[in-house]
């Protein structure tokens, strides 16, 4: 039989056709012969194609990046800038002039419905006010070029009471010329010529304009309905409702603020609102609390415009059942803002007051609601009677009666008036007196801006003795007697102060006067005619200390005075301790001040002449007074492009921190990607060859026998060979 060679797992066996297998012989493999390694070949189509596409991705990622940095730091920026210099150019052909006003419907009554601005009876009566408003404007020959557009804000209580808002655009050129053209007085009449005429229908009911009215608007404090800042809060019951500026329970109200608060008290209710905590940049040009006696951002209904720090709790009151609050600030500085809160009461009634005096009882009386800033439209008064043979006297010990924009010798709208003269702004204590048995006191309030009001104190008195025990100054009012002759000016007109004889530690001044030897050659102006620092060349600044120290002295004797008459007061004295030791602090820390400044004169002993009193509190250096509004309380274009600078500044910078991200990105990925492929190139470069590749050593014949074998099939030649040699 013949026999057959094969392989099986690289070892030679044999088999034949009858079971004898011996004379077959199977030709080895060489399993055992180690495999060699090779190079492939330097440049192959599938490292091309890898280092084609690698190339091409990372200058694609490079074009990318490229372009984020031109969009976001280049583009954007002068998209942006053009966009400023054109809103600059639109300022300078255009500004801004808003109205706001109500409108008086006769025979509707008001429903809950219309509260809500988002329910369907809202929207049609709003509809159809805000569409005759603008009929009457873009029909008008007048205004129609000017026009530009206008809204319904809100209704209120009663026969229903309409507010809205009404802008127009002004070219800056003409505004000097168009002032008179686009005003109060021209708005009004358009408005009443177009709605006494007209007959808006709502629904299916007619409806009737009863009144009208017109006033103008601050454009800063115009937050529209649909902000996320906006809110409308009812007053429940007697239940106090509590509202505050954005993030105060965190910290710091948000730069760029613009929110408003519309409260609401029921019909024949009025709102007292009370700002229990408030802390708001001091400059009222830039962050302020603004409250309306109304429900649009009416400057003739502004109850208070406020700003700085408020050390005690103050109240407004409402004369309506309506009242706005706004709140803006710029992105300059933040503070935590503040905390208040509302709720309604029953209209308080004022009118006139009788009060008996008695001589030697002190008793008083208020403005209008006081401590709470007295309320608007408001008329007041008093009659002081006592006996026949006696006179009255009223010393007002404070007054806060303070209007912007009103000078205190006219005092057209809020003022109180006695003996026919009228008082308002900021007054120092004074006094009135009777020319008889009785003595009125006459209070009125218009429609915008509260203050405080007054405390006065009213006694009776003999008129040959007037302040019994005390001395009487020329205005009446009565001074303990360690006051006369001491220096100080107490009376106000300098009556407790003239004829007096200096004593032997007193100077006498050329006009008459007594100051304190110590005053002498302190480069202060003591007498009023600089005699007291007349004769000081020789003594040059060594007499300076001595009297900013006696100044300083009497200072804390007056503190220490008034501390102990307010500690007769528990509940008031221990809550001022602190303040007053600290101004008692400050006072002490600024005569030091003095003191090292009057030493560095020289034998220079005169004072230039000067009315200017020192600045103990100096401004802030963008002006303004701390905690006051400026007088026109209106945004100029100036703020207006100032605020919106700021902000396109604050956005650039924002596209070129996006740009930087968008850089540090594209170079993340770009490392990502080389990084990764020089990894995989390295990984293909030196491979060991694969069980399907020969060995380059073989012979041919190996080389063809290795690959039959590892197909499976048995070499057919050397078959052959080996039956050739048996």
């Amino acid at each position: 039989m013949g026999k057959e060679t094969r392989r099986d797992n690289g070892k030679p066996t044999s088999s034949s056709n009858d079971g004898d297998d011996e004379g077959r012989v199977f030709v080895p493999s060489k399993p055992n012969k180690p495999k060699a390694h090779r190079r492939r070949p330097k440049w192959t189509a599938r490292k091309i194609l890898t280092v084609v596409a690698v190339v091409s991705l990372i200058l694609l990622v490079v074009t990318g990046i490229i372009a984020a940095i031109w969009y976001f730091g280049f583009y954007v920026q002068e998209a942006q800038d053009k966009a400023s210099t054109e809103y600059r150019g639109s300022l300078d052909e255009k500004v801004a002039r808003v109205y706001t006003g109500s409108v008086h419907v006769r025979d509707m009554d008001f429903s809950s419905d219309l509260e809500d601005m988002n329910s369907p009876a809202a929207q049609r009566l709003a509809a159809t006010v805000s569409d005759e408003v603008k009929e009457a404007f873009t029909k008008s020959t007048v205004l129609a070029s000017y026009y530009n557009t206008s809204q319904v804000v809100g209704f209120s209580e009663g026969s229903v009471k309409a507010y809205y808002l009404i802008r127009f655009a002004i070219p800056e050129k003409e505004e000097a010329v168009l002032s008179s053209v686009v005003s109060e007085e021209v708005v009004k009449g358009v408005l009443r010529q177009r709605l006494g005429l007209s007959r808006m229908q709502p629904g299916q009911g007619q409806i009737d304009v009863a009144s009208l009215t017109v006033f103008p608007a601050n454009p800063l404090n115009v937050v529209p309905l649909n902000s996320p800042c906006s809110f409308q809060l009812h007053a429940v019951g007697s239940t106090e409702r509590f509202f505050r500026s954005p993030n105060f329970e965190n910290g710091e109200y948000p730069f760029n603020s613009r929110c408003q608060w519309l409260l609401r008290a029921d019909a024949g209710k009025v709102l007292l609102l009370t700002f229990v905590s408030f802390m708001v940049e001091d400059d009222c040009r830039f962050d302020a609390v603004t409250v309306y006696d109304f429900l649009s951002p009416a400057e003739n209904r502004t109850l208070l415009r406020k700003c700085g720090v408020a050390p005690v709790a103050f109240s407004l009151l409402s004369s309506g059942n309506v009242m706005l609050v706004t709140f803006t600030s710029n992105d300059v500085q933040n503070e935590p803002g503040f905390n208040a809160k509302f709720v309604q009461i029953d209209k308080p009634v004022f009118g006139a007051v009788t009060l008996q005096a008695r001589e030697k009882v002190m008793q008083n009386f208020t403005s209008p609601a006081y401590p709470t800033y007295y309320p608007p439209n408001t008329d007041a008064s008093w009659v002081i009677q006592t006996d026949a043979n006696k006179q009255v006297r009223v010393t007002f010990t404070r007054f806060k009666m303070r209007e912007p924009g009103i000078q205190e010798s006219s005092c057209l709208k809020d003022y109180m008036e006695v003996n026919k003269k009228r008082y308002c702004s900021d007054q120092p204590t004074f006094v009135a007196i009777s020319s008889g048995p009785s003595l009125e006191v006459k209070f009125h309030s218009d429609e915008s801006y509260s203050d405080r009001g007054f405390v006065a104190e009213y006694t009776a008195y003999q008129p040959d003795n007037p302040c019994p025990g005390m001395f009487t100054c020329n205005s009446g009012l009565c001074l303990v007697q360690s006051r006369q002759c001491d220096g100080w000016n107490d009376c106000g007109d300098l009556s407790d102060e003239n004829n007096c004889e200096c004593g032997a530690d007193q100077f006498s001044c050329a006009n008459g006067l007594c100051k304190p030897k110590m005053w002498m050659c302190d480069r202060v102006n003591d007498c009023g005619d600089f005699s007291d620092e007349k004769e000081c060349r020789e003594q040059g600044a060594q007499g300076g200390g001595g009297g900013v120290q006696a100044h300083l002295t009497v200072i804390k004797k007056r503190l220490n005075e008034s501390l102990s008459l307010l500690s007769q007061v528990p509940r008031l004295g221990p809550g001022i301790q602190a303040q007053i030791s600290g101004l008692a602090a400050y006072v002490q820390s600024y005569g030091q001040g003095l003191l090292s400044v009057g030493q560095s004169y020289g034998s220079d002993g005169l004072v230039p002449p000067s009315d200017t009193p020192p600045v103990l509190w100096p401004e802030r250096a963008r002006g303004g007074s701390p905690g006051e509004s400026d007088e026109s309380g209106t945004a100029t274009n100036e703020d207006l492009a100032s605020d919106l600078f700021q902000m396109d500044a604050r956005k650039a910078e924002q596209f070129n921190v996006w740009a930087v991200i968008a850089l540090l990105v594209g170079i993340v990925v770009v490392t990502t990607v080389v990084v990764g492929s020089l990894v995989l190139l390295r990984r293909k470069a030196y491979r060991p060859v694969s069980t399907s590749e020969v060995d380059e050593e073989l012979s041919h014949e190996e080389r063809h026998l290795t690959k039959m074998q590892q197909n499976g099939y048995e070499n057919p030649t050397y078959k052959l060979y080996e039956a050739l040699q048996h």
